[in-house]
């Protein structure tokens, strides 16, 4: 069997949906209301949904070993728009940012993976290539670019269960009076120097595999318990 290349494992790693953490356009930071209401899937295709009103897909060619690794979508798929109402914030930022960006046929750009967390930069293709996460570019690309930050929306990889859905603490339980928080996406703890701050999520797992991904500040310490109830 041959081994896998690094663009075929980098390629399985992004298969999933995907919410946006941050993003800007151009150098000016996108609507909160627009960034929670879009997804991006990578399965087949390159997918991006907004709410239930706009879709597209598209075919994404990936270069792994590349510095920085490198995406192209081709702008072969399928796309379709389905105004509702009045309009919203929402749906005005998906008309601008159609009017700016998927008008055109091809896109380049580069992204960088580090576990569940995805940095995303785009701009129209026919340009110089992206060598930074900056959405200002200086290349001549018209309109800039799309410079996004994802996590992993729960469940979205196949086999695993995502306990941290990146934005807040739902299904933890903190200690009374014990500070964690999520910035940037990631969960945050402190502690006096002679307390233990201790975080619990709130569901049961048998038979399991745990991934974790954390960084220790010095002189602090941390370590992870696992709970075992017998019946």
């Amino acid at each position: 069997m041959r081994p896998r290349s690094e663009t075929q494992l980098q390629r399985n790693a992004l298969r999933g949906k995907w919410v946006i953490l941050s993003g800007e356009a151009n150098g000016e930071a996108l609507p909160k209301e627009f960034l929670s209401a879009v997804s991006i899937t990578f399965d087949d295709a390159f997918e991006l949904k907004v709410s239930d009103f706009f879709e597209c897909r598209s075919p994404f060619v990936l270069d792994g070993t590349a510095s920085p690794k490198t995406i192209m979508l081709t702008g072969t798929g399928s796309s379709k728009a389905t105004w509702k109402g009045d309009a919203d914030k929402v749906q005005v930022t998906t008309s601008l940012l159609l009017q700016r960006y998927w008008l055109h046929s091809k896109f380049s750009g580069i992204y960088e993976l580090e576990g569940n967390k995805l940095k995303l930069c785009i701009a129209q293709g026919g340009y110089s290539p992206l060598k930074r996460f900056d959405s200002r570019t200086d290349d001549g690309a018209l309109f800039g670019a799309l410079n996004l930050v994802l996590v992993q929306a729960p469940g979205g990889q196949a086999g695993w269960v995502q306990l941290f859905n990146g934005t807040d603490l739902a299904g933890w339980r903190p200690g009374s009076k014990q500070g964690f928080k999520v910035a940037e996406g990631v969960i945050m703890g402190t502690a006096p120097f002679d307390r233990t701050a201790v975080l619990t999520h709130g569901k049961e797992f048998d038979d399991f595999h745990c991934r974790i991904e954390a960084k220790v500040i010095r002189p602090g310490s941390a370590y992870v318990d696992f709970v075992v109830c017998r019946t």
